[in-house]
């Protein structure tokens, strides 16, 4: 199954609110550790989310809902 990242972040209050939308939603997703891009030259240590490439454009969706910014691809 492709799978697509949807949101990203180093925030734990963010995690918490895009796990919360997900599952209510019934959204099957993956975690990984990944670089966040920050200002400057560093990055810090985040989580980024990934569903079913069908789901995707639905999942950003309700994370713009939910007052988030969601990851979008190129």
């Amino acid at each position: 199954m492709n799978r697509e990242p949807v949101f990203i972040t180093a925030d734990m209050r963010e995690a918490d609110s895009v796990e919360r939308v997900l599952d209510e939603a019934g959204v099957d997703y993956t975690l990984r550790l990944d670089a966040v891009p920050r200002e400057g030259a560093a990055c810090d240590q985040g989580i980024l989310y990934e569903v079913a490439a069908d789901d995707a454009e639905k999942c950003r969706r309700l994370i713009f809902e939910s007052g988030l910014v969601p990851l979008r691809t190129a």
